[in-house]
C-alpha cells in the first residue's frame, strides 16, 4: 500500500467580509464496484472562501450531492487586514 500526503498552504490579507479565496475543479474518473472504469466522470472540487469574514473550506467529490461534501469553518474572523497563513494537509492510501 502506497501512502499519499497533499499539501496546500497560501496566505492571504483582506477586509473584505466575503471573499473567493481558492477554488480548484477537476473531472475525476468514476469506478464500478471492481474498480472498472466507467464512461462517466465525477467532479472534484476544492474551495477556500470568506463568509461574514469567517474562512469556509469545502471538499468534494460531487457538488451535487452535499452529503460527499466536508466543510469546515473556522471559530475566528480573518477580514481584519491582517496576514493570515492557510495550511491544509491531507494523508490517505492509493
Amino acid at each position: 500500500m502506497n501512502v499519499l500526503y497533499e499539501y496546500l498552504s497560501f496566505d492571504f490579507r483582506t477586509r473584505a467580509a466575503n471573499a473567493t479565496l481558492i477554488y480548484q475543479s477537476s473531472k475525476l474518473p468514476a469506478y464500478g464496484r471492481k474498480r472498472e472504469k466507467r464512461t462517466l466522470e465525477g467532479q472534484g472540487y476544492l474551495a477556500f472562501y470568506l463568509y461574514r469574514g469567517y474562512l469556509v473550506v469545502h471538499l468534494g467529490t460531487d457538488a451535487s450531492q452535499r452529503s460527499k461534501v466536508l466543510t469546515l469553518r473556522s471559530e475566528s474572523s480573518y477580514n481584519d487586514g491582517q496576514l493570515h497563513s492557510v495550511f491544509l494537509s491531507r494523508q490517505g492510501s492509493m
